[in-house]
């Protein structure tokens, strides 16, 4: 922008046998134009006439067009740069005028000393010759060529015989050695403050990384910390879908008791059923809603109580994932659909397999109409067809979907029937013409269940979103999104009554969960009982932190009904213990001498640094917090004690920082004892 070109090197590049660039890892700059204090690396002596002696050989080549060092290799280049005079352009060139000979020739000295001391006298002297006016640099005299000469010709010179001349060469050779020793000593000097401000500059780089890294991890320890607090008042507010998506935000290495305690209380179904090996495909209630026969990636059928959860028959005769089951309208008969390409039917109470029905490249769901007559399927060939379910013929083909049909299920008049397909969407057709006749759109996943309510008024369906949606059929609204599977929800199915729904999911489990069909509002009994389950709880995690103190009260405490005893323990067991640095990240919000909020449960984090105390004896951190807590709870000899064991724990390089929470303990406790006391609670806000 100064309207001043710039000439720079672009060094560091690198070619292969390429000697006139510079080399990355060698020194910097470019070796034919170096001066040979900077081929010596003698940095400490390296001034602004080394670049005199670079644009003299930036002149030589232009007069002579040939450079006055070359060589094969960089060190060839390097020996002549030190040891050999360029030949005098004249020699190389006739026509170069004498005195410009002598300004070039003068601005390569390798002695600095001998050079042009300044640019502006170089300048000077070729203004000069263009001026045609005398110059001021001089020809080499005797002596001086004549030490060039010896050093450029040692074995000639040996050879002479004459002893005055032998004896100037040797002087000249032992001065010349002795100042090569004095640079030589100076180069490893500077060689070595250089190595040392080196280090010293790595030493300073790595702190501010190791304290970069410190600063990154507390941002994400105050980010998660503010994910569960908003989690934790949308569970308040019965905001279970602000809730987990609050949880989902939580960085997994960071996720705690807290954490996995919320989560829990996100989750309002009334059951959950475990037993398959692989993902549940699909559920469906039997006629008198007593048993629910579910589908999985095993191969297997499982026949449940729906009452207790337990698992009372394994069907096994398929020979791929079984994607869909549905019971016959007496209760007698089960049929499945696999990725065998087939279906089967069952015999409800031996398990038998009666029937075997092959026709669609790959079946994925299948349904009985309510006069068992006809069975929908849903295919791999994204249609639907009807079956004639005496014979096994197959009546009708539906087509629309733009995706593989994933679910089929019949209205309980048998006019409708409702199928869920890949391509995100529900579809309701009308099942005597087979014409589509509404397109339900709204989940972000896959939809890969679909079930009708005994009224015939709502659908409920599961998706790959890990969510349920209520429909209504009239309007084809999504009424309500309800979460709590921690995988895809791959089958829903209404019981009888309508009052519950279940729920196969991605991850190996079966929920139950109730619903209210009058206002579509689904799991508020459920929501009633989890509620009253942690009031009664979560005081126990409070006072005993650990799950083995907690179990061993729910057991003696006979208060309750033993139905709701029996769902608090299953409540508590799925729950992990709290590591120590867990618990030390809670106490240390409670009792932080800094915190914004005074008015914490002190109590409780005394309470948590007593069993993290326990689980790790031997660590500063801990003990520091417990100081804290004790301090907060008013208990200052025996916080001043355990704030001088996190001191004498520390390592040496945080003594000082140990000692600087110490003294200030000291200070702290001091003012507290001297001040008449406002409260019974030193972690108050006076």
């Amino acid at each position: 922008r100064d309207e001043h070109p710039k000439v720079a090197d672009f060094g560091l590049a690198k070619l292969v046998d390429e000697n006139s660039l510079s080399v990355a890892g060698d020194v910097a700059g470019t070796y034919f134009y170096m001066s040979p204090e900077q081929v010596a690396t003698k940095r400490a002596g390296i001034d602004h006439r080394t670049d005199i002696f670079s644009l003299g050989v930036v002149l030589y080549e232009m007069l002579t067009l040939v450079r006055p060092f070359e060589g094969d290799t960089t060190e060839q280049v390097a020996q002549k740069i030190l040891w050999e005079e360029a030949p005098n352009p004249t020699t190389i060139r006739s026509r170069v005028p004498r005195d410009l000979a002598v300004i070039c020739l003068k601005a390569m000295e390798k002695d600095p000393g001998r050079r042009y001391q300044t640019m502006a006298d170089l300048a000077a002297d070729l203004r000069r010759h263009l001026a045609n006016e005398p110059i001021l640099a001089k020809p080499s005299g005797v002596t001086v060529r004549l030490r060039k000469w010896v050093r450029r010709n040692p074995t000639k010179s040996a050879a002479a015989g004459i002893g005055a001349g032998a004896l100037v060469v040797i002087s000249l050779l032992f001065a010349q050695n002795l100042e090569k020793s004095r640079d030589l000593e100076g180069s490893n000097a500077a060689l070595k403050e250089e190595k040392e401000a080196t280090a010293a500059a790595l030493l300073t780089a790595q702190k501010a990384l190791n304290d970069l890294q410190v600063k990154t991890e507390e941002v994400k320890r105050q980010v998660y910390s503010a994910s569960i607090h908003a989690a934790g008042a949308a569970v308040q507010v019965g905001n279970t879908s602000e809730a987990h998506r609050r949880l989902n935000d939580c960085p997994e290495e960071l996720r705690g008791w807290e954490w996995r305690h919320l989560d829990l209380a996100c989750d309002l179904s009334l059951q959950t059923l475990e037993g398959h090996d692989g993902n549940v495909n699909s559920v469906a209630w039997n006629p008198a809603g007593t048993r629910i026969v579910s589908g999985s990636y095993d191969n297997t059928l499982r026949i449940w109580d729906a009452a207790t959860g337990t698992s009372l028959q394994t069907l096994e005769g398929h020979e791929g994932n079984v994607n869909s089951v549905a019971w016959n309208p007496a209760g007698t008969r089960i049929v499945s659909g696999s990725r065998d390409h087939t279906l089967r039917i069952w015999d409800a109470a031996t398990g038998a397999s009666l029937q075997t029905l092959e026709g669609h490249d790959g079946v994925t769901s299948v349904a009985w109409n309510p006069a068992g007559t006809r069975i929908v399927s849903g295919s791999l060939d994204h249609t639907l067809r009807i079956w004639d379910a005496a014979t096994g013929t197959s009546l009708q083909t539906l087509e629309g979907h733009e995706g593989r049909v994933t679910s089929v299920a019949w209205n309980p008049a048998g006019t409708r029937i409702v199928s869920g397909s890949l391509d995100h969407t529900l579809r309701i057709w009308d099942a005597a013409t087979g014409t589509s006749l509404q397109t339900l759109e709204g989940h972000e996943g896959r939809v890969t269940s679909v079930a009708w309510n005994p009224a015939g008024t709502r659908i409920a369906s599961g998706s790959f979103d890990k969510t349920l949606r209520i429909w209504d059929t009239a309007t084809g609204t999504s009424l309500q999104t309800l979460e709590g599977h921690e995988g895809e929800v791959a089958s829903v199915a209404w019981n009888p009554a309508g009052t519950r729904i279940a729920s196969g999911s991605d991850d190996k489990t079966l929920r139950i969960w109730e619903s209210r069909l009058e206002d579509a509002i689904p799991f508020w009994r459920a929501a009633s009982l989890r509620d009253e389950l942690h009031r009664w709880i979560d005081p126990l995690f409070d006072e005993h932190i650990l799950i083995e103190p907690v179990l061993a009260a729910l057991h003696a405490d006979r208060s309750h009904s033993e139905v709701l005893r029996q769902g608090a323990i299953r409540l508590a067991e799925s729950r992990l213990d709290p590591s120590a640095s867990d618990l030390n990240g809670v106490a240390w919000d409670l009792v932080d001498p800094d915190r914004e909020e005074k008015n914490t449960d002190i109590a409780l984090a005394l309470r948590m640094t007593r069993v993290a105390i326990e689980l790790v004896p031997q660590d500063s951190a801990l003990r520091d917090t417990h100081a804290w807590a004790l301090f907060a709870n008013g208990l200052f000899d025996e916080a001043l004690v355990e704030s001088a064991k996190a001191l004498e724990l520390a390592d040496e390089a945080d003594k000082d920082e140990y000692q600087g929470y110490l003294d200030r303990m000291r200070a702290m406790v001091k003012e507290a004892r001297s001040d008449p006391p406002t409260s019974d609670l030193p972690g108050d806000d006076r």
